[in-house]
């Protein structure tokens, strides 16, 4: 529905009467409050806009509204929130960071005004923060973040990938303090990799032009960051998207800008010139799952699951006996409900993981295991999950086939599950690589068997029949 401001005014016996259209939950307002800033020096007038970013590809984004900072760099907009899923952005063009009169002409901006262009994604309209910062940080996580989805700055596309995108921009920056995240400075991340001071050096990229006395610095981010195709950016947000798209153009000389400005620390010191512009956040679920990920698959919603090699354990020197889970992950990188997830037969899973189009999880249980484990993984079944990590296939897993060393697995357009096998099923199949047999497997799924040809060298390839329902469904 619209939600409108005005008044409707029917007609009734001749005589017009102004009725007003009261606001109803549907149409509720809010505010956004917020500063545009770099660094510690604020930007005023800054022509802050306020999006709904559109909803599939290509489609241009709703301006819900708008505002001018003021000499604090502070704004404030009134909005009508969209629907609760809708993704939210602002950018703030122009303005200038060197002290003016709040009440002075735009005449007055700085030298690289035409250039000031940051941005900040704000998450779903459900839970928008009531104030805002619009910094270097936060427009590095917006080109970073919204690669996909950005252009210009006009950012759309389909859910669940949009939303996705948005979470995380929230694990790069906090846009309610302007500052990193908690995800980026603290531990996996934090201290222990590179990604902190990358994304640092980054920011001082566009601190460095937008802080600048001449439009030197702008001129050479433009250059340095231009792809060779299309036009040259103009301004910082096209930048960062641009070195975000290609992360190897330019590398040195992009790192030597980065330098000009301390802004933004802790950042790459001399002799940490990065090989790439990429940028990398370590997820570990809870802390206490990941041992030996052997492979992943990513379903319609954007959550990762992952084979798990090994039963976790911090030291090194222990014996590691085969896993007993399979592992999710939101796309926030946090475990998914229930996860992870046993049962159905999983021991020492391998590189075999694939997802089908009812979103269940097939997993491959090649046999990993260490020497001197009580009960070595019989390596000769296949595992299935529900989308909501229940185990649907028997304590054993799916034994029939012969399976036997079960890796690469695929789920075909018809929902054919192909696995293949890293070790022969029998004495006979070890034959040349062109010799083809048939042969008939009973996948375990109650209703049905497949006949298929294969080739056999070393290896084999085994398929389960996706026409019919497991029994672990019924």
């Amino acid at each position: 529905m619209n939600c409108m401001r005005r008044f409707a005014v029917p007609m009734i016996a001749a005589a017009v009467l102004a009725l007003p259209i009261l606001p109803t939950a549907a149409c509720a307002e809010s505010t956004l409050t917020g500063v545009v800033e770099s660094g510690e020096l604020r930007i005023a007038q800054a022509e802050v806009t306020l999006y709904r970013a559109g909803r599939i590809d290509g489609e241009p984004a709703d301006m819900l509204g708008s505002a001018v900072s003021d000499a604090d760099g502070k704004f404030s907009i009134n909005y009508v929130l969209p629907r609760p899923n809708d993704v939210l952005y602002a950018i703030a063009r122009q303005g200038s960071p060197l002290p003016v009169d709040a009440k002075a002409s735009r005449s007055l901006a700085g030298p690289t005004s035409r250039f000031t262009e940051l941005a900040a994604v704000l998450g779903t309209a459900s839970g928008v923060p009531a104030n805002a910062h619009l910094n270097e940080l936060t427009t590095f996580a917006t080109a970073y973040a919204m690669s996909r989805f950005l252009d210009g700055t006009n950012i759309a596309g389909p859910s669940p990938g949009l939303q996705n995108a948005a979470a995380t921009a929230a694990n790069l920056t906090d846009v309610a303090t302007g500052g990193l995240s908690t995800v980026l400075v603290t531990r996996p991340n934090g201290p222990a990799t590179s990604t902190r001071a990358q994304f640092n050096s980054l920011a001082n990229l566009l601190a460095a032009c937008i802080q600048a006395r001449t439009t030197k610095p702008c001129d050479l981010l433009s250059q340095l960051s231009w792809s060779g195709r299309g036009p040259a950016p103009t301004n910082t947000l096209a930048a960062i998207h641009q070195i975000a798209l290609n992360p190897w153009n330019n590398v040195d000389q992009l790192f030597g800008l980065s330098t000009l400005s301390n802004t933004y620390r802790p950042s790459l010191g001399a002799g940490q010139k990065p090989d790439a512009w990429t940028i990398a956040l370590t997820y570990v679920g809870n802390g206490r799952e990941f041992d030996g990920p052997g492979n992943m698959a990513i379903d319609k919603d954007g959550n990762v699951w992952s084979t798990n090699n090994y039963v976790f354990g911090r030291d090194p020197t222990k014996t590691a006996c085969g896993g007993k889970q399979v592992l999710k992950l939101a796309p926030t990188g946090e475990d998914a409900p229930g996860a992870p997830y046993t049962g159905g037969g999983v021991d020492g899973a391998g590189f075999g993981i694939a997802i089908d189009q009812k979103g269940r999880a097939w997993v491959g249980n090649f046999g990993f295991s260490g020497r001197g484990c009580e009960s070595p993984p019989p390596a000769n079944s296949v595992s299935l999950f529900s989308s909501t990590g229940k185990a649907l296939s028997p304590p054993p897993g799916f034994t029939n086939g012969p399976i036997n060393r079960p890796q690469g697995t695929v789920v075909d357009q018809k929902g054919n599950v192909w696995i293949a096998t890293a070790a022969p099923t029998s004495s006979d199949d070890i034959r040349s690589p062109s010799t083809s047999m048939a042969t008939r497997v009973d996948s375990g799924i109650a209703g049905t068997s497949c006949s298929m040809n294969r080739s056999i060298s070393l290896s084999s390839t085994v398929e389960m029949c996706g026409s019919a329902t497991p029994a672990a469904t019924r």
